[in-house]
């Protein structure tokens, strides 16, 4: 749909100002099918129009949904939460949706399932239509679009945690599992990887997906430190620390220890690109420190595109989150919301705010400016 790669069409920009006009009047030929699909093209392409990804949902909404299949439904909750578009109301009508692929559900009886006490008792019957994949899909999505307390992540959690049960993990794909693990992080419900669920959200009540879902992430964490090394933005960040004065952390037993900067630490269960550790005698948090600084340098398959009408792409950066300057995708930030939730602050410089450093004491100060503006103070 979108052409060559991810780049946006003009044609495609043609269509949707169609589909737009009239206060969205177009959308509401549109079938479930290809909503979704649409959904789906545009974060792929990374592309957001706030008009088009609103008539979307709108149109959504509207529809009668009972022949949507699972596989619609989970691309359009991924499009619509990378895209920084997924409203409660599409969260609501998807869970209705849920009611709708069991032939004796239906639309008033899924509301009550939905609510905590009938959940677990009648949520595994609703989604067993569901793979197994579409449900890591869907659970990504509520999670990366802050609906972490949505009724419904919590059925399609409790139903990922029933086939553990029955058929072990490896019924359930390392995909989906590491998908799972991100909600239930984002829930304080997360393995802790020494086979204890955290229960900082006062849950706790899978814990064998928990475990299954940390050994899958754990594994694919490692899989991906040894392929891909620091990348050259991730070494000019590292130049303007060092012309700032933070030194390297020291080795200790083979593992970096005290305060300084780290390349690709992976200590909170995400690799950051550069983290920023701080010594405070001991009084911080499990390490002894203060609440380390991850800085992550954003290249362009982090960002959105922010388009306007005809595909014209607006000129506003500045979105104020994390120091960030440009609007994240969801997959980002769902990791941002993540390491804030596991005690870390955390500052984001983007691809071209580096690629317009002259020389080092430019990154330096942009290092700086960035770690201030989440209350961070670096020497320099």
């Amino acid at each position: 749909m979108l052409g060559h790669g991810d780049r946006w069409s003009g044609e495609v920009a043609t269509l949707l100002d169609t589909l737009d006009a009239d206060d969205g009047t177009g959308w509401r030929a549109v079938g479930p099918g290809a909503l979704a699909g649409i959904a789906r093209a545009l974060a792929v392409a990374r592309v957001r129009r706030e008009v088009t990804q609103s008539h979307l949902a709108a149109a959504w909404t509207r529809r009668p949904l009972a022949s949507a299949s699972p596989t619609q439904l989970a691309s359009l909750l991924y499009g619509l939460a990378q895209t920084d578009a997924l409203p409660h109301s599409v969260v609501r009508r998807a869970a209705s949706a849920w009611a709708q692929s069991d032939a004796s559900g239906s639309t008033e009886e899924m509301e009550k399932i939905l609510t905590p006490d009938q959940r677990a008792s009648r949520g595994a019957d609703l989604l067993s239509a569901w793979s197994s994949e579409e449900l890591g899909v869907a659970c990504w999505a509520l999670a990366a679009a802050g609906h972490r307390g949505s009724p419904g992540l919590g059925a399609l959690l409790d139903e990922l945690e029933r086939r553990c049960d029955v058929g072990g993990a490896t019924v359930v794909p390392a995909r989906a599992l590491r998908q799972a693990h991100q909600a239930l992080w984002s829930r304080g419900e997360e393995d802790d990887g020494r086979g204890r669920v955290s229960e900082r959200g006062g849950h706790g009540r899978r814990p064998r997906l928990a475990g299954a879902a940390r050994r899958a992430w754990d594994a694919d964490l490692l899989d991906t430190k040894r392929r891909a090394g620091p990348s050259w933005y991730q070494s000019r960040v590292v130049e303007g620390l060092i012309r700032l004065g933070v030194p390297p952390r020291r080795a200790r037993s083979g593992r970096p220890s005290g305060a300084g900067w780290e390349e690709e630490s992976v200590d909170p269960g995400y690799s950051v690109d550069v983290a920023v550790w701080f010594d405070n005698d001991g009084n911080g948090d499990r390490q002894g420190m203060t609440p380390p600084l991850a800085i992550e340098c954003d290249g362009p398959s982090h960002e959105l595109r922010e388009l306007g009408e005809s595909g014209d792409e607006a000129n506003e950066r500045d979105f104020g989150d994390f120091g960030a300057a440009t609007r994240p995708t969801g997959a980002t930030r769902l990791k941002r919301a993540l390491l804030l939730r596991a005690g870390w602050r955390v500052a984001t410089l983007t691809h071209w705010q580096l690629d317009r450093c002259d020389d080092v004491a430019a990154v330096a100060a942009l290092v700086r400016s960035a770690a201030e503006k989440v209350g961070v103070s670096l020497p320099g």
